[in-house]
């Protein structure tokens, strides 16, 4: 092959490389998630569980949660958009230490946007029940989790909230009382967790309860993680709420 068309064809391979890098930048632009369709289906529209890792995990960490959940839900486990240095995926990058947390809100806006337009999309493809939508996850999977359903657009019938924090910047006294009366809320964390302390916990379920929300919170004698009789209550707290209309 004559060398200026040995080089005419590296060009148009480079050229073509790079259309498609960009291609694959532009693609994040939507969340990754893996789904576990029901193995009891309704007859109906099947309810929703949205499940959101913690950080710098991934959307096969809560995947196997499903097996503990009541079996005609629909789960959805969704990766967090942005990458961990060290590894993982990340909701919004964070630095902790001595109770204190100090959060990147710009990126904690961008991942609720995220959330909503993921949910938006899964509601419509899957043809859920919007009556029947839970939004939960672990640590700061269960922090987003009520950044996300404690503000507009309020869609949410229940919101589980595992081992975390309620963000600093929503006013619950602000809530509108539709929101009080539609969403409730399943808490759970250990007395032993040293990464976000119980205190973290009880100010979740104090300061929602005062402003009129209800809320099913409860201790367990565990760290920072998710036990069996954690599963265990959220599958009954879930089945109940299955049945309020």
């Amino acid at each position: 092959m004559p060398r200026n068309r040995i080089l005419h064809v590296v060009s148009t391979f480079l050229f073509l490389l790079v259309l498609l890098q960009g291609s694959s930048c532009h693609s994040q632009e939507t969340l990754n998630y893996k789904v576990v369709e029901p193995t009891l289906p309704s007859s109906t529209h099947p309810p929703v569980f949205y499940l959101l890792h913690g950080f710098g995990s991934n959307e096969m960490d809560l995947l196997s949660l499903s097996k503990s959940l009541p079996q005609n839900l629909l789960v959805i486990s969704v990766r967090a958009p942005f990458e961990r240095e060290g590894g993982g995926y990340m909701w919004y990058n964070l630095q902790f230490g001595d109770g204190k947390f100090i959060e990147n809100l710009q990126q904690a806006q961008k991942s609720k946007e995220k959330i909503i337009a993921l949910i938006s999309t899964i509601n419509k493809k899957f043809d859920v029940d919007t009556n029947n939508i839970f939004l939960g996850g672990f640590s700061q999977g269960a922090i987003t989790s009520l950044r996300v359903g404690l503000t507009p657009p309020y869609t949410f019938k229940g919101l589980i909230c595992l081992s975390g924090r309620i963000p600093n910047e929503i006013n619950t006294q602000q809530s509108p009382s539709s929101l009080k009366q539609r969403t409730h809320i399943f808490v759970s964390h250990g007395t032993m967790d040293t990464v976000i302390p119980i205190g973290e916990g009880r100010k979740i379920i104090n300061t929602l309860t005062q402003n009129g929300f209800r809320v099913s919170g409860k201790e367990y004698a565990m760290q920072h993680q998710i036990s069996n009789e954690v599963l265990k209550d959220l599958h009954t707290w879930i089945q109940s709420e299955l049945l309020r209309k």
